[in-house]
């Protein structure tokens, strides 16, 4: 059988390539196929009498066998050419809202100092009081150290404990010494 048609099951004989029976959409048949094969993961089948499949374009995606048509990628995520899933930015970067797809690693955006990004990341998120992003491309904020603190949201460092006051790791306000005792 000529490419993009396979065997036909009910004919004994077959006498001419018209006897061949159309490859369906979301599947492929080379040339002398007896049997059409599904598209793979990361392809697809948009019309039937194809010989080969296509891959999915920069920025979609197709998961399934026998697929007809590839998906948008996810947020938080990329797709290169012929994906079989999306691929999450890496810990430290998140989705460019500037782009409605992103076809590479490289697309994700750096997380600015203050913030972290968890791999996957859509949007940045500013570190918590009690912790700080002193650089830019993190994946958690780090927390004070003891002797210091942070009160405010999406701090860049740590401020050093008050006289008077004492600060444990992780503090997000200075706690008075208690009654009879200084710093």
């Amino acid at each position: 059988c000529p490419a993009g048609r396979r065997t036909n099951p009910d004919l004994e004989v077959m006498t001419s390539g018209e006897d061949c029976v159309v490859c369906s959409a979301g599947s492929f048949c080379p040339t002398g196929s007896k049997e059409e094969t599904k598209c793979a993961p990361g392809t697809h089948g948009p019309q039937s009498g194809v010989s080969l499949c296509a891959a999915c374009q920069p920025g979609s995606y197709q998961s399934e066998y026998g697929a007809t048509s590839c998906e948008t990628c996810l947020a938080g995520h990329y797709c290169v050419a012929g994906s079989a899933a999306p691929l999450p930015c890496p810990a430290g970067r998140r989705t460019n809202p500037d782009l409605e797809v992103m076809t590479s690693g490289e697309d994700c955006v750096v997380c600015s100092a203050g913030s972290f990004c968890p791999t996957g990341s859509k949007e940045e998120t500013k570190c918590a009081p009690g912790t700080h992003g002193p650089q830019s491309g993190v994946s958690l904020c780090a927390a004070c150290q003891p002797g210091s603190y942070q009160s405010e949201y999406g701090a860049t460092s740590c401020e050093t404990c008050l006289a008077g006051h004492y600060c444990v790791a992780g503090s997000a306000a200075p706690l008075p010494c208690p009654a009879g005792r200084r710093t």
